[in-house]
């Protein structure tokens, strides 16, 4: 919808790459995007995006940030070099359930 702006909340794993992100998301209407890394991988964003850190649990740092500010989306942006990874963990699946928005993994 244009002249409505989303907030699309990004917990990122791994390196966030700002144009491929840009490239996946709706341009029908104005987003306001918040990149959230887990605490260990707060190192790993790139210029591109401003991150806020804190927890290391993903699902902590989507509650946090659910209580910061309304979300429209959820987008978890998973290191698949991660052992075990957030899809072994069944972490897509338990966000899903837990929180009231919607979830999507971007690759």
């Amino acid at each position: 919808m244009p002249g409505v702006t989303r907030v699309l909340v990004v917990v990122a794993g791994k390196t966030v790459d700002g144009e491929k992100l840009s490239a996946e998301l709706d341009h029908e209407s104005e987003i306001e995007i918040k990149v959230i890394a887990p605490a260990l991988t707060a190192a790993r964003l790139t210029e591109t995006a401003a991150a806020e850190s804190g927890e290391v649990d993903p699902l902590l740092v989507i509650e946090d940030a659910l209580a910061s500010f309304d979300a429209d989306q959820i987008v978890l942006v998973p290191d698949p070099s991660e052992s075990p990874t957030w899809a072994e963990q069944g972490l897509l699946e338990e966000a899903r359930e837990r929180f009231p928005v919607p979830i999507r993994e971007l690759a």
